[in-house]
């Protein structure tokens, strides 16, 4: 990959995937960084500093859910992300320091 796409502010290294299969076909897409982006439909993947957390939506699909683990997985191997924690949430089940990354 060539350089970095459009910087989310000022933080470096804090990105959002939104992991959807609404089209019928499992996709994963870059979007903009925020609290705002979730939303009850879909799987999303939080990427700060040192966690990679898969935050799940309490609507989502059986196959987005059963994926999230996976997708987590092979994000970490892929941008060779050595010592991030990965957490796995439910909407609605968010600890204090999820809140805090927004």
């Amino acid at each position: 990959h060539g350089g970095r796409r459009k910087s989310q502010g000022l933080i470096t290294g804090k990105k959002m995937c939104k992991i959807s299969d609404a089209t019928g076909d499992l996709k994963i897409e870059e979007i903009e960084f925020g609290k705002a982006n979730l939303n009850s439909e879909d799987v999303f993947l939080v990427h700060t500093e040192d966690n990679v957390i898969m935050w799940i939506g309490k609507n989502a699909s059986r196959k987005e859910k059963i994926n999230s683990m996976c997708h987590a997985k092979n994000y970490v191997i892929e941008n060779n992300l050595k010592g991030v924690k990965v957490f796995i949430l439910n909407e609605g089940n968010e600890p204090h320091f999820f809140e805090s990354m927004f």
